[in-house]
């Protein structure tokens, strides 16, 4: 059985292939090393099916299922989640694949499906981003394991991601995402939250109208007051939890997908509240091919082991370092070196994960901004995340599917701050990754660097250049490398390069 599915063909073009009970996922900004690039049709079709033959000797594709937001509801009307049609409504078929079943998914149903391939029990759902199928901001969905009963409910006013874009694209600057990390320096502006309270997210152009009004003569230096930034995020986090409540309760598996997905903060309240979520890693729409695939596995029955969901094959794996390299990355690291750190094949998703990252020690000081400034080359607010071992270290920890994945935040206990200053930001939270594999090199690294430093933990950041996405291909790894002047160490697999 091989299967083909395809995501967002206008922005962040994914495909996922699924052969022999494998699936290999595709990033079209990671074969271009270009943010949200997209693939046409005939692209994809043309990767996909190279890739078939050159690692399978067959290009034979017995299933297609696409997701195209919103130029996909001319296949389907608007109370249905997805419709089976003929390829060749698609696009003109010289590839001699008429006769290839087709499906095409309402964009929030693959979404969520992408974090129910995570967790099968979640037989419930929500979907919140920018805009969905119809120009819904968000979807609940009830009865997720039988695709034929599927309810869903569309709260096309619940304009939250639009808030989310908005708040981003208010400055001068209109830095997409880059804003948020500065809520972190604010607190609480009573009359502000109630003047957007007012307002209500149903009334999407009032709200942009307001947010550009307060925001884009907003200075972005340090001597500035961001306490109305603090307080726009906060109320889009409420406005987030508030919909958990009012939709599900707190047994429930909840399969919880869409850009808004990815909010740090939201997620963290969630699971504070006792939300039982589940998130993928690429939860945004750079994994709606996975949930195209989770339908072709609900739909076929198929059981497909989706555990491997984090890697993105954009290349060859790259291989990985053996415990002699291990051993002189982590003495490296514990010298108070930055490193590269590239293994096997890359994410799928924003986060790093061990296998794209610079590394450095996180008790160095004033490593964030060393590293904002010297080697990844962005604004003075944004916080760097890290990968730990050792959950002791936490106050208050209660596992979750979201750890793995570095999309959620913690408190450090009082006498661990010191060995983690440069991953804590402002306001005192770290996001953090739980790496609990033993078995993994990453693991067997941040180990050798807790033997030698006692810190069970490393700070772990993307690895690109401000504006890049994350390098996948050797031949980006090796570019980035050579373009920062200030990295001089570069594992890639088992090799280690040095200037």
């Amino acid at each position: 059985m091989t299967i083909l599915c395809i995501a967002e063909v206008s922005h962040d073009t994914n495909f996922t292939i699924y052969k022999d009970n494998k699936f290999y996922y595709f990033s079209a900004e990671r074969f271009y090393n270009y943010k949200k690039a997209t693939m046409s049709f005939e692209e994809v079709f043309v990767k996909s099916i190279n890739f078939l033959k050159k690692n399978f000797n067959d290009r034979t594709i017995d299933l297609i299922v696409i997701s195209l937001c919103d130029t996909g509801t001319i296949f389907f009307k608007k109370n249905t989640l997805f419709e089976k049609i003929n390829i060749s409504s698609l696009f003109y078929d010289k590839n001699n694949i008429n006769d290839i079943p087709v499906y095409i998914l309402d964009h929030h149903y693959a979404h969520v499906l992408s974090s129910k391939a995570l967790n099968d029990k979640a037989n419930v759902g929500i979907a919140i981003d920018g805009a969905g199928c119809f120009g819904r901001g968000a979807t609940i969905f009830k009865n997720l394991n039988d695709i034929n009963h599927t309810e869903f409910f569309p709260l096309e006013k619940k304009a939250i991601g639009a808030f989310f874009t908005n708040l981003a694209l208010s400055t001068k600057t209109k830095k997409v995402g880059k804003l948020m990390g500065l809520q972190s320096y604010g607190k609480m502006e009573t009359d502000f939250y109630n003047d957007l309270n007012k307002i209500g997210l149903e009334k999407e152009d009032e709200m942009e109208e307001k947010l550009y009004q307060s925001f884009y003569d907003l200075k972005l230096d340090k001597n500035e007051n961001f306490d109305k930034v603090f307080t726009a995020h906060q109320f889009a986090v409420d406005g987030i939890t508030k919909l958990f409540y009012e939709y599900f309760n707190k047994t429930e598996d909840i399969a919880y997908g869409g850009g808004c997905a990815l909010s740090i903060p939201a997620n963290t309240k969630l699971l504070k509240e006792g939300f039982n979520i589940t998130v993928c890693p690429a939860a945004n729409d750079s994994g709606i091919s996975i949930g195209c695939l989770k339908f072709a596995d609900i739909l076929l029955n198929l059981n497909i082991d989706f555990s491997n969901i984090e890697f993105s094959y954009g290349d060859k794996d790259v291989g990985y370092a053996d415990d002699k390299l291990i051993k002189i990355a982590a003495t490296l690291l514990a010298k108070g070196k930055i490193i590269g750190w590239c293994q096997g094949f890359g994410e799928a998703g924003p986060r790093a994960l061990g296998h794209r990252s610079f590394l450095m020690n996180p008790s160095m000081v004033n490593g964030k901004d060393f590293i904002n400034d010297k080697i990844k080359h962005r604004e003075w607010w944004r916080p760097f995340g890290g990968s730990i071992i050792k959950t002791d270290v936490l106050k208050q920890y209660v596992p979750s599917n979201l750890d793995k994945y570095m999309l959620r935040s913690f408190e450090f206990k009082d006498e661990f701050k010191e060995k983690f200053q440069s991953i804590i930001h402002v306001d005192n939270t770290s996001r953090l990754q739980i790496v609990d594999n033993s078995n993994s090199v990453f693991y067997k690294l941040i180990n050798e660097f807790y033997k030698l430093t006692g810190i069970p933990g490393v700070l772990n950041t993307s690895y690109n250049l401000g504006g890049y996405p994350i390098a996948n291909t050797r031949d980006n790894i090796i570019k980035v490398f050579n373009g920062c002047d200030d990295l001089n160490f570069l594992f890639i697999g088992n090799k280690l390069i040095s200037k």
